[in-house]
This record gives C-alpha cells, structure tokens and sequence, in this order.
C-alpha cells in the first residue's frame, strides 16, 4: 500500500477503539466507543441478529504474552495489541457494547472453544484441518510464516548450520513439527522422526522463556511465527535465512453451530475489504503479515 493512504489509515485508526477495564480471575472488560447513528442503521441482517441476541459485552478469548499481537499489561490492567484491536472493532460492528477479555495461554484455545465459555477467539490462532472439523474458522485476516530466531553472534547462515545445535520451541505450538516437514521436503532428513537427531530439540514452556534461553545461550535458535519473532526481536537477533519453513493463517474461531459465526464472518469480511484491518496491522507495525501483501512468496 501506497504510504500516502497509509498514513492516512493511521490516523483514522488513532480515533477508533478507546476503553478502560477491571480485572478477575484473568477476564477483562474494555468498551469500544464512536459507534455513530449512521453506523448503527447500516449493520447487516446477520449483524442486527447478533445484537438481538447479545448481552452487552462479547467474550473474546486472547493471548496475554504476544508483544503487538495481545498483551496484558498489569499496571494499566489493559490489553493492548493488534489482535486486541481487531476484538474490539468486530464486537462494534456486531452491535455489542465493548469486549470482555478472556487471557488465554496457548493451550486453553481449544479448551475454551470446546467449553462454549467465549464467544469466539482472536489468538494467532491457525487454520489447520483438524481445527476446521472441530470448530468454525473466518477466512484468514493475517498470514504469518515460521522463521528461525538466531542471536547475530552465532555467525549461522543456513538450516545446515542447525545441525547438532540446541533448537528450541514453545510449548502447545506445531513449530518443531513444521520445521521437521521442511527439513525432510529439502532432503536434511528422512523423517519428520529424525528432526531429534538432526538438532538438539529443546521444549520451552513458553515465549517468554524461549527468548530468554537465546538471549543468555541455553539454546542456539528458535523456531516461532514472524509476527511473534517481531515482538521479541532486539538488534542482537535476526531470522536465520529469508526463508521460511511454513505458512500460518491466522483465523477468527467460534464454538461449531455457534449463532454468532455467520455475523462474525460478514462482519470480518467487511473490515477485510474496507481496508479496516490493514491499517490495525500498519498500527502495530504488523504490516508484513497482511493478507493482500502475501499473495505471493517471497
């Protein structure tokens, strides 16, 4: 996108989606505001049916440690993020009064989907087929790709320089499953089995701690989304190669035959093709990962 209209979409962005909220038991609340009269009469059938049958908040589940994407910041008992952005702009134009946040780590998205305890999640969550026969995923609204995080000091150029080190991934991700299907794909292994023998693989209990075992050298790489790469980076780090071991797409999910999933995905749409979610990801410097700018490899 041109960067005339892209400052342009900043600015718009500025005036969107300002609250405050109260905290327990790791669920927050935060309103969005400036919904016009004029937008309320233009909401779709599908919007006005959800708002018939809402309570004046919808439940989001999202992540609470993604710097950019979703994090909680105890201090100001906000979230604050891309995907916290995109929560509160969708319950906005399903006619809800705000959101109410639901702090998730990576392993309660299924468990939270399968409760029925949210109305749907905004958690860099990505399609997969055993995700589709279990759930009800948007179309995407961020695609993202599996890199290799290295300390610059490591001197390491390729994937062959992984050979025999410490690779590290989070917990309850499928990173080290990707990356071990692309090994095999370029002939470094045999078997996705043999990604153990090929490195040292190392399961971090999350990306907290996975960039705090690169930073002080228990581990010599590791493997994560871009976009969660991007918020941990500092100059002393880089991605190993330009390329990339797999591609994520990141969807909105709700619990199967939820009512709300049609309004949810007419709503989404919409702010796809109105530009909406361009400038949330310009916002937080996410821009890379828009779905229009990745139609092709890179």
């Amino acid at each position: 996108m041109k960067s005339i209209w892209k400052a342009g979409l900043l600015l718009l962005l500025m005036t969107l989606l300002a609250g405050c909220g109260s905290s327990e038991r790791k669920i927050y609340t935060e309103s969005t505001q400036g919904a016009s009269e004029t937008e309320s009469t233009q909401m779709s059938a599908a919007s006005a049916s959800a708002q018939d049958e809402a309570g004046e908040k919808l439940v989001v589940g999202v992540r609470k440690n993604l710097y950019r994407m979703s994090y909680y910041y105890e201090d100001s008992d906000q979230f604050y993020g891309f995907e916290d952005d995109l929560a509160l702009e969708l319950a906005q134009r399903l006619g809800y009064e705000g959101v109410e946040y639901v702090g998730l780590d990576i392993e309660d998205r299924d468990r939270v989907l399968d409760e029925g305890s949210v109305d749907c999640i905004i958690a860099a969550y990505s399609r997969t087929e055993e995700r589709e026969s279990k759930y009800h995923l948007t179309a995407p609204y961020y695609e993202d790709y599996g890199r290799i995080l290295i300390q610059k000091s490591t001197l390491f150029t390729s994937w062959r320089d992984l050979k025999g080190k410490k690779v590290g991934y989070c917990k309850g991700t499928d990173a080290m499953d990707a990356f071990a299907k692309k090994l095999v794909e370029d002939g470094y292994i045999d078997d996705v089995k043999d990604v153990k023998t090929y490195c040292k693989v190392y399961e971090l209990k999350s990306y907290d701690r996975l960039m705090h075992d690169i930073e002080v050298g228990t581990i010599d790489a590791a493997c994560l989304d871009g976009c969660i790469a991007l918020g941990f980076m500092d100059e002393d780090m880089m991605y190993l190669t330009k390329e990339y071991y797999s591609r994520e797409s990141y969807c909105i999910a709700s619990p199967q035959n939820s009512s709300l999933s049609d309004a949810i995905d007419q709503a989404l749409t919409e702010m796809l093709e109105d530009g909406t979610v361009d400038a949330l990801a310009y916002k937080w410097d996410l821009d890379d990962g828009l779905t229009e700018s990745k139609s092709g490899e890179e």
